[in-house]
């Protein structure tokens, strides 16, 4: 494969003895698609639409090579001879395109899933990661001897089935022999511990058994951390020593990540992260090695990979997530047509499914195993509507067209993307305007009629759109809760992000969630401060106006340094004493930050007055009292989460709660379709995207980045093909 676009991305490259036709491989991704461990039709089909894509070599998902220790239950497995004919399967699937394909070899060790009757988990020692519900058990010498054979059996399977090598995972203190290889959980005293030379000896030994039993033509490939990142753990100069006793024990490539499972985001960047995490390390490390070396961590575009390749950070690029959002990102890349690829925006959606046991997903790609291959012309051309032109839309515009409708999307705003070109304002969210382009510039290619700057009311679309299938994806409006009344600026996120408001010279100030004193109106203590931010809110909502007041003295900083909080509040810390100092002299000028050099020149500053005042005097003191005994006796909060208030000068704000998410909006059933009053399903009417009910009541999704906007799409493309009428929709 050639390009004039990416010449070295799609050169050639030598592995061993095996040649392949370009130096994009696609690094192990979870799927969940496997049955109990064996290859399924939906596996094939996963693989071959990337090596059919253009992708050059593919290294599966784990695939665990002993029964009794499961890491999650979609992945596949090699233990014994019933795991070949789907292997087989599997591997002229991808051969077929030309594409070289490797099973990725894994024991969990310690991560094990834990499935019922599992017994206890096995390590390196008696160390394991602190959300396991016992220490595990250290692995005996004979244990290790076998479980050694039980790899090279594994190896000897995958070979009769037909791939062209493996990959051993001794990566991210992850599974049994990344835990042997990091001193985070090595703490043998045998002669499997100790030293690097001792600690890497399991590995060594996995390495010699495959070679001697699967022949020099077999590629091997050692995945490895080349940094871990973290106090104690492998370092750079650590890996470039253990990479150069890799290749000399036979090893055909590197494959060069980073960080830990330990620390989050470390070994699995983020979005708003910097592509192309661990080339730093791949970079030295190739400088002491001449076999391949490869290198990953969020490469999402050609011409990265381009010039990773060219500047010698690395032989290979591992691009997983942008396969993954778009099976025919190597053929577009090739041809010059990188505009045309799917963006992925780096959301973690991918993982955070198959965490909980869902088939791999893709925020930005709804279908990801069709990759849009079934969209079949419809038997029946209709006349589609959709108001709105969102990511859920646009998408349900562009699939109902695809589809050979003739279809209508009008917007009230002037331009495509709806609440998406707002939530891409924010730091690290940048991507998502790729995904806006991505989707407006489809819908001119199949044809879609765009109206902006038009806004309909149900008797416009029942005059101008009779016989009309309509699809609703014009989002949630936010809300300005009535007891913000009051203060003098207030807007909604909307508004800021939408560039409709300003918040004025001081811009934002976020104290966070500090577990200062806190106070209602009366002066009244209410919560324990170091709950989570929404049971703060929560209880302030129960309060008089529905606010707090947060109390400090002159040791802000040094309080927020011990309590430690995570999230938005760190940024306190962070940003340090100059950051707050300027902040509380624009917010004074403002009149929404109080500074005094005595507790009731605060009090009155902040307009406490009579019994509150007396109140509030009284609760600071009985703070100070609990403070000194380093026990919370009155709500319990923890003794380092306590601070003192009694150096001048003091700082006191006014503190509320907005709008994050809608938790109602117009009920839907499973095809997307409306509601009526009776529960019945209003025909020709589907609500998609956020303004349909209830997804985010009675929950925060913090952690699913993406989680949102995946469901908008989502539903777009099911209230599509229910409305064409597919079964099973």
């Amino acid at each position: 494969m050639e390009s004039s676009a990416y010449p070295m991305l799609f050169s050639p490259i030598k592995v061993g003895t095996t040649e392949v036709k370009n130096r994009v491989f696609m690094p192990p991704v979870s799927t969940n698609l496997a049955d109990h461990g064996y290859v399924t039709d939906d596996l094939v089909d996963h693989y071959r639409a990337r090596a059919k894509g253009g992708v050059g070599l593919i290294i599966t998902e784990v695939v665990t090579v002993e029964p009794t220790y499961t890491y999650l239950p979609g992945d596949m497995c090699c233990y014994d001879d019933t795991f070949i004919p789907g292997w087989e399967k599997l591997a002229a699937a991808v051969h077929e395109y030309g594409c070289k394909i490797m099973p990725q070899l894994f024991h969990p060790a310690y991560m094990a899933f834990n499935i019922p009757g599992t017994p206890r988990l096995i390590a390196p020692s008696f160390v394991g990661p602190s959300y396991a519900r016992e220490a595990p058990r250290p692995i005996t010498v004979d244990e290790i001897h076998e479980l050694t054979h039980q790899f090279g059996d594994a190896a000897v399977r995958m070979q009769k089935a037909g791939v062209d090598g493996v990959e051993v995972h001794a990566a991210h203190a992850h599974g049994m022999l990344g835990g042997f290889l990091t001193p985070l959980y090595n703490k043998r005293t045998d002669e499997y511990g100790g030293s690097l030379d001792a600690r890497m000896r399991f590995l060594l030994e996995v390495i010699a058994e495959i070679r001697e039993r699967c022949g020099k033509d077999f590629i091997i490939d050692v995945r490895i951390s080349g940094d871990e990142y973290t106090d104690g753990g492998l370092t750079l100069n650590d890996m470039i020593y253990v990479s150069r006793r890799l290749e000399k024990a036979g090893v055909d490539m590197i494959h060069v990540s980073g960080g830990t499972t330990i620390k989050r985001g470390s070994a699995i960047p983020a979005a708003g992260t910097q592509q192309a995490s661990h080339a730093a390390c791949s970079r030295e490390i190739k400088k002491h090695v001449n076999i391949p070396v490869a290198t990953v961590g969020r490469i999402n575009e050609a011409w990265i990979a381009e010039e990773l390749i060219e500047d010698g950070a690395a032989d290979i690029c591992m691009m997983g997530r942008a396969n993954l959002c778009d099976a025919e990102f190597c053929n577009k890349a090739a041809a010059g047509n990188a505009d045309d690829i799917r963006p992925c925006i780096g959301c973690l959606r991918c993982l955070n499914g198959i965490m909980f046991g869902k088939r791999i997903s893709c925020t930005v790609n709804p279908d990801v195993e069709r990759d849009e291959a079934g969209y079949e012309p419809a038997a029946e051309a209709k006349n589609v509507l959709v108001v709105g032109a969102g990511p859920a839309g646009m998408e349900a515009a562009y699939i109902a067209a695809k589809r050979g409708h003739n279809v209508v999307l009008v917007d009230k705003q002037e331009e495509p993307g709806g609440e998406m070109r707002i939530a891409a304002v924010p730091p690290a969210k940048q991507e998502l305007t790729r995904v806006i382009k991505y989707q407006y510039r489809r819908l001119a290619e199949v044809g879609v009629k765009c109206v902006f700057g038009t806004e309909l009311t149900a008797e416009d679309i029942q005059r101008d759109y009779a016989g009309y299938e309509v699809v609703l994806a014009y989002g949630a409006e936010p809300i300005a809760p009535a007891f913000m009344q009051g203060f003098k600026q207030v807007m909604t996120a909307d508004d800021l992000l939408g560039g409709k408001a300003f918040p004025g010279t001081i811009r934002q100030y976020n104290p966070g969630t500090q577990p200062f004193l806190k106070v209602n109106r009366n002066g009244e203590r209410f919560a324990n401060e170091s709950s989570p931010y929404n049971d703060i809110v929560y209880a302030a909502a129960h309060q008089p106006g529905r606010v707090y007041a947060q109390i400090s003295d002159a040791n802000f900083i040094e309080d927020a340094k011990r309590f430690h909080t995570i999230g938005c509040s760190a940024q306190t810390r962070n940003l340090g004493e100059d950051y707050f100092a300027q902040q509380v002299e624009n917010g004074e000028k403002e009149g929404c930050f109080f500074k005094a050099d005595t507790l009731e020149e605060l009090a009155d500053k902040m307009g406490f007055t009579g019994a509150a005042k007396d109140t509030f005097l009284a609760t600071v003191e009985r703070y100070n009292e609990l403070y000194d005994k380093q026990n919370d006796e009155d709500f319990g909060k923890p003794a380092y989460r306590l601070s003192a208030i009694r150096t001048a000068p003091f700082y006191g704000c006014w503190l509320g709660a907005s709008l994050l998410t809608t938790e109602q909006g117009i009920a839907i059933n499973e095809k997307g379709q409306a509601l009526d009053t009776n529960n019945q399903p209003m025909e020709g009417l589907y609500i998609t995207g956020d303004m349909s009910g209830s997804f985010f009541a009675n929950n925060y999704p913090c952690l699913m980045a993406g989680v949102a906007m995946g469901r908008t799409l989502t539903f777009a493309m099911k209230a599509v093909k229910q409305m064409a009428g597919l079964e099973n929709a």
